[in-house]
């Protein structure tokens, strides 16, 4: 699963950059579920992507039926485009397992895996912050 998706630049050495992370597990300082606090305030479930796109045809299968006819079977094959994901990512994102954080990142130079990598986890920790900070009492109630 890719996880990090890299778009357009916006800047001067600044890119559009859409992560997918799995749901941070555990509970706020209130016991409320992280998947809970993320789901009530909608931040699951949705992306700006859409699924890959699916071709499928019919190929032999190598058998032939009683007529010595060969049997034709559908093979479907998936493929991933741009501003697209796979249908195991879409599908844990409309279940909640994961969500989107889309943000802008700085890339000096020719950008490299290990400098997206590191910007895409500077990003994450950062957004990751705020909403601990955030939504940390979410839920609480008071009697």
């Amino acid at each position: 699963m890719a996880g990090k998706h890299l778009f357009e630049k916006t800047g001067p050495n600044k890119y559009r950059l859409i992560l997918h992370r799995a749901i941070p597990a555990g509970n706020n300082a209130v016991s409320v579920a992280w998947s809970d606090t993320l789901a009530h305030e909608g931040i699951t479930g949705r992306t700006a992507l859409t699924a890959s796109t699916k071709i499928t045809v019919m190929v032999d299968s190598g058998e032939v039926d009683e007529f010595d006819e060969p049997i034709m079977i559908p093979e479907t094959t998936e493929t991933v485009g741009v501003g697209q994901i796979s249908d195991a990512e879409y599908a844990q994102i409309q279940d909640g397992a994961r969500f989107e954080i889309v943000g802008v990142v700085k890339l000096s130079g020719k950008p490299t895996q290990a400098s997206l990598n590191k910007s895409a986890t500077r990003m994450y920790n950062d957004w990751q912050a705020k909403m601990v900070e955030k939504y940390n009492l979410f839920g609480h109630i008071q009697g």
